[in-house]
């Protein structure tokens, strides 16, 4: 069996964490969205797996490359739609075939369900917020009708953009989207059963990547390498990487992933629900829960943060406070219901002192001052707020 994963998408909608990577890029549980979508693969009896790139494909590639596995991988030249990207792998498949999308969480279960059944198949999954993706209409196990993000929908049933294919599809695409094929093929009297998803998420929003993280964290194995003082008390399932340092009288709830050469000071409380990259250094007296902190990050002392998603590179000074907050955000569609405490793009600068709530702050923004407060506010990239 033969996979195809579809990384060639930018993400536009987790801006800020999408400017300077691809969404199949976000590190979860300290790994890449791509790399749990392979390890699923890898899991379920997959290995000859295709991959097509298009937005920052070097980053894409890199990571490929650092893998040990034989991957072949495709370009598509512009971003014209998921058929369209998948018409690139044409030449390279062999007989039937998986699609998925490399920047949605997929089970290793579910990967067996779809491939041992006989194409053409889907898989559907429940949402409570169907109007995201494509709202399914089944009748006897089989999809009968498809409808990209509708303004308003009358079932809960979606698509997951994971298919089962005869190979004789990937020879016939003639429309942009897979939605679109999808509705020819049942246009054309083709069957397409569908097949109900154990576990699939996918992060609409920037926010919806602080309860997938806590999700891909639930299934760790603990394993600590670094330095970790004698006063240390770790409960649960927690990883702890190689040249890390934990210092006096932390406390370390899981699940929590420490990346290498990270340094967590004294008195310090982290987790559960936290993932912390590399190289980042957490000052004593600091308290973190419900979490996503990328590599190369400053923490300051006494600071304390939930539900946050913080990029690569940023300083956030000593008694910054980040906490959830209920509010209002306006996104591009309009207005959004949210509850967060912050989404931060990478090497943004905050000053000591400051309050995050409910907000995004955008790439390279610098927030200064002394008891400044951040509420339901969305900072531009390079904004300063004083």
């Amino acid at each position: 069996m033969q996979a195809v994963i579809l990384a060639g998408g930018e993400g536009k909608r987790l801006r800020p964490l999408t400017h300077n990577r691809p969404k199949v890029l976000i590190p979860l549980a300290n790994k890449p969205i791509i790399g749990h979508v392979i390890q699923s693969l890898i899991q379920a009896g997959i290995r000859d797996i295709i991959i097509v790139v298009g937005y920052r494909q070097e980053q894409v590639i890199k990571y490929i490359s650092s893998l040990p596995l034989d991957i072949q991988v495709v370009f598509q030249d512009r971003p014209l739609g998921t058929a369209h990207a998948l018409s690139f792998a044409r030449e390279l498949i062999k007989g039937n075939f998986l699609v998925l999308p490399g920047d949605n969480y997929i089970d290793e279960d579910s990967v067996r369900a779809i491939m041992n059944t006989q194409p053409d198949a889907m898989l559907t999954k429940e949402h409570s917020d169907p109007s995201n993706f494509g709202v399914v209409t089944i009748h006897n196990g089989m999809i009968t009708h498809i409808v990209e993000k509708p303004a308003s929908a009358d079932r809960l049933s979606v698509s997951c953009g994971i298919y089962h294919f005869r190979r004789d599809v990937i020879h016939s695409i003639t429309k942009k989207t897979l939605t679109e094929e999808i509705t020819a093929l049942i246009d054309q009297k083709r069957e397409i059963k569908a097949i109900e998803a154990t576990n699939w998420q996918d992060a609409i929003y920037p926010w919806g990547l602080i309860t997938l993280n806590t999700t891909l964290l639930s299934g760790i194995q603990p394993r600590k390498g670094g330095t970790i003082s004698s006063s240390v008390i770790i409960e649960g399932p927690v990883i702890i990487g190689s040249g890390s340092r934990i210092g006096p009288f932390t406390h370390i709830t899981g699940p929590v992933i420490i990346g290498d050469n990270t340094d967590i000071g004294s008195h310090c409380s982290i987790g559960p629900g936290v993932s912390i990259g590399m190289r980042t250094t957490i000052d004593p007296y600091t308290s973190i829960q419900t979490s996503l902190i990328m590599n190369d990050c400053h923490i300051g002392s006494r600071s304390h943060l939930s539900s946050a998603v913080i990029g690569d590179g940023c300083t956030l000074h000593s008694a910054v406070i980040v906490s959830p907050l209920s509010g209002s955000l306006i996104i591009d569609e309009g207005p959004k219901i949210t509850s967060f405490g912050a989404i931060i793009g990478d090497s943004v600068f905050c000053g000591p002192d400051v309050t995050i709530q409910n907000s995004i702050i955008g790439t390279s923004a610098t927030i200064e001052g002394e008891r400044t407060n951040v509420r339901s506010r969305i900072i531009p990239d390079k904004g300063l707020v004083i």
